[in-house]
């Protein structure tokens, strides 16, 4: 009898806790569909005012996409991208809902994707890296949170990629810089380029020929024992105005190796001359 009776009550026991566990994904059910039904009332996951992005977003968009299509929508616009409604999936609230914007939400820590990194550099350091490069540097970052744990501040980013791409005045590293440049280049024909680079305390001229001032260049690093190929370029204006600077990405391609470099200069020309040494640079600092 009493083991008849223990175990019916095991078997009551065990249909409570099966009651209650239904009740409760029936609970998280309700729930999604209210959640749900907020989203498609907010736009779901698209911009304010109930209208859709132009362009619909992979299920799989990261943060670096969808920031990029809002602002794409809010230029087209012609209106301020903080003028959308947030309603994305992965953010339940609007951050103007908590008094806070966007860019306050977005940490970068070890498990951070380049997007998060991306859009910092872009944000606080008008620095719109090239997706390959953002890989790249999306990786010195991660070794830069794994060794110290935590997030990394836009300050301890900014202070990494100069310490990676750019020359640092507290930190200095690199066997060359660049000292001067002059450029002929003649209508429809080749590029002279003329330059002083510091090569380990030591300042050398060197000439090279070429299609243009960047092949003219690596042809001149060539007669001192630099052999660097760019496999790929780009560049923006980092600002408006008269005293605007640029700033050049540029893959290089040296000893069977491929490593980016960064250059920020006024003069177009000069930033992607500085590119070049700055992957050089990294190349030799890396053996």
């Amino acid at each position: 009898g009493n083991a008849a009776s223990n175990l019916m009550k095991g078997r009551d026991g065990e249909s409570n806790e099966v009651n209650a566990l239904k009740r409760t994904v029936n609970d998280l059910k309700a729930e999604l569909t209210k959640v749900k039904k907020a989203r498609t009332a907010k736009g779901d996951g698209k911009k304010g005012n109930g209208k859709a992005l132009s362009k619909p977003l992979p299920q799989n968009a990261n943060l670096n996409q969808i920031i990029n299509a809002m602002k794409s929508d809010a230029d087209a616009d012609r209106v301020d991208v903080d003028s959308y409604q947030w309603a994305v999936p992965y953010l339940p609230i609007d951050p103007k809902d908590v008094g806070r914007t966007y860019e306050a939400v977005i940490r970068v820590n070890s498990q951070s994707g380049k997007g998060g990194v991306a859009y910092i550099m872009r944000s606080e350091n008008s620095l719109d890296l090239p997706r390959r490069l953002q890989i790249e540097f999306s990786q010195v970052i991660q070794h830069l949170t794994d060794s110290e744990g935590g997030e990394v501040s836009p300050e301890e980013m900014w202070s990494a990629f100069t310490d990676e791409y750019l020359p640092n005045s507290d930190t200095p590293w690199g066997r060359f810089s660049l000292v001067s440049v002059q450029q002929d280049s003649a209508v429809d024909g080749e590029t002279t380029v003329k330059a002083v680079i510091n090569d380990a305390g030591t300042e050398v001229a060197i000439t090279g020929v070429g299609n243009g001032p960047i092949a003219a260049f690596c042809e001149a690093l060539s007669t001192g024992g630099v052999d660097v190929r760019v496999l790929d370029y780009a560049e923006h204006a980092m600002s408006t105005g008269g005293d605007a600077r640029a700033a050049a990405y540029l893959e290089c391609a040296m000893a069977g190796r491929v490593l980016w470099g960064v250059g920020i200069d006024p003069s177009i020309t000069t930033a992607s001359l500085k590119g070049i040494i700055s992957a050089v640079n990294r190349a030799q600092r890396n053996d």
